[in-house]
């Protein structure tokens, strides 16, 4: 009977005594940065921020017309008016792609037929073209322009072969196709065409090579 008592009273004891711990209340942590009401200006001393006093000016007006803000955006995509003037208006993205012609078309130029070579059924293996203008055009005030002659051109590709294969010392040394020689004493530039191509059309894919 003492046991049942003294172990109830015990029990009764630690039941009081837990419930009466003191602990420390959690220290509260404020968010600097988060405004839970909206600002105004002149809520916040110099130096502000300045999305809290952003301003925008529109000009109306007159022949130029556009908009100013600032806060870092000047004829923005996103501000009206853009930026106009009379009826051309600001580009905001503009890609620009320059390039240079990698060759001069042979038909350009006037090119007059020299030779047929054929074959013993008669069907032409190449064709020999000598033009003064194409000769005129290599030079400019004793300087080249071109490097070489392209054959079968085509999306920037092409046949070429360097001076010591394709180029000759003189004409009687053409004796294929995809050949030429520069004949400075009578000027004329002189080429040898595979089959029927003609130099003075475009889809004979002929051209002088720039350097």
């Amino acid at each position: 009977m003492r046991v049942s008592l003294f172990y109830a009273v015990l029990c009764y004891f630690s039941f009081v005594k837990a419930n009466n711990i003191i602990r420390d209340l959690p220290v509260p942590v404020t968010d600097k940065f988060r405004n839970e009401f909206s600002a105004r200006i002149g809520d916040y001393p110099f130096p502000t921020n300045p999305m809290n006093d952003r301003a925008r000016g529109y000009l109306l007006q007159g022949k130029a017309q556009t908009a100013l803000s600032n806060y870092g955006n000047y004829i923005d995509i996103e501000i009206n008016p853009n930026g106009v003037w009379g009826e051309y208006a600001y580009l905001y993205e503009v890609t620009f792609l320059a390039g240079v012609p990698g060759q001069s078309y042979s038909s350009n130029y006037s090119w007059n037929l020299l030779e047929t070579i054929v074959d013993g059924d008669g069907f032409p293996i190449y064709t020999i073209w000598e033009s003064n203008n194409a000769y005129d055009a290599w030079y400019t005030d004793g300087d080249t322009n071109f490097v070489g002659i392209l054959f079968d051109a085509e999306e920037d590709f092409g046949r070429w072969e360097p001076d010591s294969v394709s180029r000759r010392s003189s004409i009687d040394q053409i004796t294929d196709a995809y050949q030429w020689y520069m004949d400075d004493v009578d000027r004329k530039l002189i080429i040898s065409a595979f089959g029927e191509a003609n130099p003075n059309r475009a889809s004979s894919r002929i051209g002088l090579i720039y350097p």
